[in-house]
């Protein structure tokens, strides 16, 4: 597991937030990361990717968006997913 990550527990899945990108001229905030949940002989850790406005996140505790990006209903990218031992 990638130590350089941010990562937050909630219940049995671990948020990894892997890499953040400011795009000036649209106001936006892609995000890079990672859910890991038991699975059977491991972990299964699914790679996503997301585009939020900034302003949605303007107060938010680094630990509260990563709560949003696991919970919410936004439209997240699979980028892929793999097994962990």
């Amino acid at each position: 597991m990638d130590t350089n990550a941010s990562r937050f527990e909630f219940d049995d899945h671990q948020v990894l937030i892997d890499h953040t990108t400011t795009h000036r001229p649209y106001n936006s905030r892609e995000y890079i990361f990672r859910v890991r949940t038991p699975a059977k002989g491991g972990h299964c850790i699914k790679v996503y990717r997301i585009e939020i406005d900034q302003e949605e996140l303007a107060g938010m505790s680094e630990r509260h968006i990563a709560e949003t990006l696991l919970r919410g209903p936004r439209r997240k990218t699979l980028l892929f997913t793999y097994r962990e031992p």
